[in-house]
């Protein structure tokens, strides 16, 4: 059983190396996997050089993270990737990143978020629809999703 007092929730905590780990442990939970698309070494580089990450950890490590790159001048964020580790979903997870993303896209004057899902991805999309996203636009892979803070 999952204890929630195990848990910890961090912004830009993770090394390049942490986050190179999660990526690869986590790749299949997308369709197609992650590392199919990108090499995971140089996003893992990327998301640490550029993104605001939100991260949830245990005593092993991150177990969660949603990554964003933030224009504050425009005041707007794209998502380009989030993941709850499996074995880890039902605890509400998701949306505490989320609740936590939020709030530091209100300090920093961001009043529109935009995230990119496959079609396929029903879960996901469910998600996004229940944190209030909305969609923008599609083709035949994806589905533009846009929330406005």
């Amino acid at each position: 059983m999952l204890s929630k007092m195990s848990l910890v929730t961090t912004i830009n905590h993770s090394s390049c190396e942490e986050i190179a780990m999660f990526l690869d442990k986590n790749a299949t939970a997308f369709n197609p996997p992650f590392n199919t698309s990108v090499d995971i070494g140089s996003y893992a580089a990327k998301l640490f050089e550029h993104a605001v990450r939100f991260e949830v950890r245990n005593s092993d490590g991150l177990v969660a993270l949603l990554s964003s790159y933030i224009n504050s001048e425009k005041g707007v964020a794209y998502i380009p990737y989030i993941c709850v580790q499996q074995g880890f979903e039902g605890y509400h997870i998701g949306q505490k990143l989320f609740e936590q993303f939020y709030q530091y896209c209100r300090l920093n004057d961001v009043v529109r978020v935009e995230l990119e899902v496959r079609v396929s991805n029903h879960r996901a999309i469910e998600f996004y629809e229940k944190q209030g996203f909305a969609m923008q636009g599609s083709n035949s892979e994806k589905i533009q999703l846009v929330k406005i803070l």
